[in-house]
């Protein structure tokens, strides 16, 4: 907006030809329009990384998005990422799994061995038998994870992780699953 062709008096930054409002630096990729947030409004100190899984309907199904409105901080978000002992009571491991973590400048990539229940033909837990996976997850700043599941089948699951206000999360993933069974 450089002008108020209506206006009497020009707010202060239209009338010195300076922008009124800030542009963030936006990028469309993985199905995702991802905006960039900085409190300075400093430019992107890194990029997202493209998952080429996500395009590839040969060897993978269609995308399947779900959302989930959190009642906590976008910090829990992060904490929870690196608290494997939740593993055992949340989501039905055997036991806490193995994991290596690598911290490489804005990412965290976490290599986990998990010893947890084996799946009936119908698709439902047996909780009599397990299974061996591993589970790859790379986090890329505070918004992005990328989840990848190798067991009886090969799943990805892209995660956002989006504040709305102090203490309330937006959480959506995006999972994929290969063609392969």
């Amino acid at each position: 907006c450089t002008e108020v062709p209506y206006a009497k008096n020009i707010p202060p930054k239209v009338g010195g030809g300076k922008q009124s409002l800030y542009a963030y630096p936006v990028v469309e990729m993985n199905g995702v329009i991802w905006a960039w947030y900085h409190p300075q409004q400093a430019e992107p100190s890194f990029q997202v990384e493209y998952v080429p899984e996500l395009d590839d309907r040969d060897n993978w199904s269609a995308p399947k998005i779900n959302e989930w409105v959190v009642n906590a901080p976008v910090q829990e978000m992060g904490e929870n990422a690196v608290d494997k002992a939740h593993f055992e009571f949340v989501h039905n491991i055997k036991e806490m799994p193995h994991s290596e973590v690598v911290i490489e400048d804005h990412k965290r990539t976490t290599l986990m061995d998990v010893h947890s229940s084996a799946y009936n033909e119908d698709g439902s837990l047996n909780e009599d038998e397990y299974m061996e996976r591993k589970i790859t997850t790379l986090n890329i700043g505070p918004g992005y994870t990328l989840q990848s599941f190798i067991g009886i089948t090969d799943i990805r699951m892209l995660g956002t992780v989006t504040p709305i206000d102090k203490e309330t999360t937006l959480l959506r993933f995006i999972t994929i699953i290969g063609n392969d069974i």
